[in-house]
């Protein structure tokens, strides 16, 4: 019996044939992030991960988290000192 549960928590479009999925894994009683880019395989257009992710214990989501968000601040930051282009 297989012990693998997966939960496709949210997806967005990175090109148009790749996109970036942030998934909950369930393996052998442990649970996992998955944050992967995945890209449409032949010609049903199948999706399928590639090597390009970040696979971590659930336990580091609140460090995942503050990473993420002083990169959002950070990134604004630098939008608001951006020069003015014309």
């Amino acid at each position: 019996m297989e012990d693998e549960q997966t939960h496709l928590i949210y997806s967005f479009p990175k090109s148009a044939d790749e996109c970036v999925q942030i998934v909950i894994s369930q393996y052998k009683g442990n649970q996992y992030i998955d944050l992967r880019v995945w890209f449409q395989s032949g010609a049903d257009g199948a999706l399928k991960p590639t090597k390009r992710g970040v696979f971590l214990p659930i336990d580091y989501l609140s460090e995942l988290k503050k990473g993420v968000d002083l990169l959002c601040k950070t990134a604004q930051k630098l939008k608001e000192e951006a020069p003015a282009t014309a």
